[in-house]
């Protein structure tokens, strides 16, 4: 039995220690199966899904990169004429081999969520211990909204992963007395890529010049020669593959005092998402002593580090992002455009528990640490459930929503353009041009549009929609229902409306 015991013990000592890079790895490959392994069979109804796909699609194909069936209206920008190239970039391979498929597009984004999960992990270990920084990559890999999330054909997950691959980089470039040219020729492709990814991915180029003025002139100006490689590889990609960054930047026309006061109050209610809607929802009282109680932590981690060591790379990010989501003019989505920042908030709850455990005895440290362990599966175990009980709602792969498709292709002419709430999915799934009425838009103007645009098509939809508290189909809904004898019903199912513009007169 001892003998047995010895060996066991001999093996144990034989694993690598926590801080080995097989474990992040392993902790990210076991995030991606479970992620796979439980993806629902749909898509909702989004479009920006569809837009990435479309431009992807030019790319595979030698098309004009924003040469898309989809009409921008200024009066209603829900979508750019095109977006930055970077996440088509990494659709196209898919487009190439499969096509049109949502399923194997998410499986890509998963991949790179693991991907991110994986670096999360190696970021962490600069804060905390190893253990620790594990747990913490292991909090934030399984939160329920990022699960929520995998469901959907967006960029942020590859956007996480190369932008925090490029603050782990720029903060290895930055720190090593050596510095190895594969490091420097990663960290500019990482940043590149992010910024192409998405373009709030600017903000890593003045963290990481911040950074630098903290360390020494050396650093300044090999950072300073890094962000210029990755500013010229993106002026040469952009110059391929255009951007509409125009209607990004357009947003900034509605800045106001007032809006930012309303950005951090919108904002500051994406905490009740991070502990959770069940919770916040089941008992508030709870919730709000959690929302205290990490933000304590997150409070305390983020002075520690700025008081005991320099302020780094990724502090200077997690700053500036945040800044940039407050001036920015963007009201819906609060949660998805602050998610990006969210495992900083978990990394810094961590350092702050690792100092507070400091002044506990160890009998003390076990009990807390069973007890936010229990508290964390408590509210994910809840979060979980609550998602789970809710099917995707009205998916672009639901029979219904088929039937339109197909009567669209077969009734329409290839020529015509087709008014909807989603146009870029229409024009995506049916090839035909379509845009979108104006975000209130009375009958005169709505007809002005239609007639100028020459729409010859409507898609109504049947159920109730509701986005930032607003219905989006009161528009076409009020203006179906008072010019009904203008309008032929050619189309009818159980969710959708298919009117032909007999006379625009």
């Amino acid at each position: 039995m001892k003998s047995d015991r010895e060996s066991h013990l001999l093996a144990l000592s034989r694993l690598p220690p926590p801080s080995h890079p097989a474990y992040a790895c392993a902790l990210g490959l076991l995030i991606a199966i479970a992620l796979i392994l439980t993806l629902r069979g749909g898509t909702e109804w989004d479009g920006d899904d569809a837009l990435y796909i479309m431009n992807a699609r030019n790319i595979v194909l030698g098309l004009p990169y924003g040469n898309t069936p989809y009409i921008f209206n200024p009066a209603n920008p829900i979508n750019p004429t095109s977006y930055p190239p970077g996440f088509p970039l990494l659709l196209a391979p898919i487009y190439w081999l499969f096509g049109v498929s949502f399923a194997k597009m998410k499986v890509l984004c998963i991949v790179c969520f693991a991907a991110f999960v994986s670096i999360f992990a190696r970021i962490a270990v600069r804060y905390v211990s190893p253990g620790l920084a594990l747990a913490a990559a292991a909090v934030v890999g399984m939160h329920p909204y990022y699960w929520d999330f995998k469901d959907t054909l967006y960029s942020e997950f590859p956007f996480m992963f190369t932008c925090y691959a490029a603050l782990l980089l720029i903060d290895k470039v930055q720190r090593a007395n050596d510095r190895h040219l594969v490091d420097i020729a990663a960290a500019i492709i990482a940043l590149a890529a992010a910024y192409l990814i998405r373009a709030i991915g600017i903000v890593v180029f003045p963290a990481a010049l911040l950074s630098a003025l903290m360390i020494s002139r050396r650093a300044i100006a090999l950072t300073s020669a890094l962000l210029g490689c990755a500013v010229l590889i993106i002026l040469i990609i952009q110059r391929i593959f255009p951007a509409d960054l125009g209607t990004y930047v357009g947003y900034f026309r509605d800045f106001s005092l007032h809006g930012v006061h309303m950005a951090l109050l919108r904002y500051g209610r994406v905490r009740s998402t991070i502990i959770g809607t069940a919770v916040v929802n089941r008992v508030p009282v709870v919730a709000t002593c959690l929302e205290l109680a990490l933000g304590l932590m997150v409070l305390v981690g983020f002075l520690a580090q700025v008081l005991r060591h320099r302020i780094s790379v990724f502090e200077m990010f997690f700053i500036g992002y945040i800044c940039f989501l407050i001036i920015y003019p963007v009201t819906l989505e609060p949660d998805r455009y602050a998610m990006p920042i969210w495992p900083f908030l978990f990394l810094y709850a961590a350092s702050g528990l690792a100092v507070l455990m400091r002044f506990v005895a160890p009998v003390g440290r076990r009990i807390a640490s069973g007890a936010i362990a229990a508290v964390i599966v408590g509210c994910y175990a809840a979060q979980y459930s609550a998602f789970a009980s809710v099917p995707l709602i009205y998916p672009i792969e639901a029979p219904p929503s088929l039937a339109l498709f197909a009567a669209i292709r077969g009734q329409v002419p290839t020529d015509a353009v087709v008014l909807t709430r989603k146009p870029t999915t229409i024009a995506l799934l049916t090839g035909r041009r379509a845009t979108v009425w104006g975000l209130n838009d009375d009958d005169s103007q709505l007809w002005d549009y239609i007639t100028r645009q020459r729409v010859s098509y409507i898609v109504q939809e049947r159920y109730r929609v509701f986005e930032a508290n607003r219905d989006p189909n009161a528009v076409i809904d009020g203006f179906v229902e008072r010019n009904e004898p203008k309008l032929q019903l050619v189309f009818r199912n159980a969710w959708y409306n298919l009117y032909r513009v007999a006379s625009t007169s």
